[in-house]
């Protein structure tokens, strides 16, 4: 899965924050929120190359 196709599937759930009735989505949108994170480190710290991650702030 490349970066755009990853960053698609975690942005849905990255604003989800922990309510009463959907504790499982607010754990779920914290691993996004975390891997995201990890996703624009590996791009910051890396020399950009045509395999390099392109990531968004959303």
């Amino acid at each position: 899965m490349d970066g755009k196709a990853l960053e698609a599937a975690l942005l849905p759930w990255a604003g989800f924050e922990a309510r009463p009735e959907q504790p499982s989505e607010a754990v779920v949108g914290a691993e996004a929120n975390m891997i995201l994170e990890i996703l624009r480190f590996a791009e910051a710290s890396t020399p950009a190359s045509p395999r390099s991650i392109a990531i968004s702030k959303p």
